[in-house]
């Protein structure tokens, strides 16, 4: 069965959510990987806004089941873009 789970790109004063994917996996194994790859690969010089210094994985009752920092501050409109190109299914907050 398919739980549901959410990768927020957040800024830690707050923690304020910039920007948000609805994601569908069977486990959260998959959704921190894909969490991983986002912080990881977050210097896309096409990013401009918003800010987030971190990424963190929700699930559906609202727990906290993951959080990683950006290795630089993570900027821009395309998180939904990276996150649709992972192996589960994501679906646009």
């Amino acid at each position: 069965m398919k739980n549901v789970f959410y990768i927020q790109a957040i800024r830690l004063s707050g923690p304020i959510v910039v920007e948000w994917v609805k994601v569908l996996s069977e486990e959260v194994g998959p959704v921190k990987r894909q969490a991983r790859v986002l912080a990881n690969t977050a210097t896309d010089p096409s990013w401009t806004w918003p800010i987030a210094q971190a990424v963190r994985v929700m699930d559906q009752y609202g727990a906290e089941r993951f959080r990683c920092w950006c290795r630089v501050p993570l900027r821009g409109h395309n998180f939904r873009q990276l996150i649709s190109d992972s192996d589960f299914q994501a679906e646009a907050a």
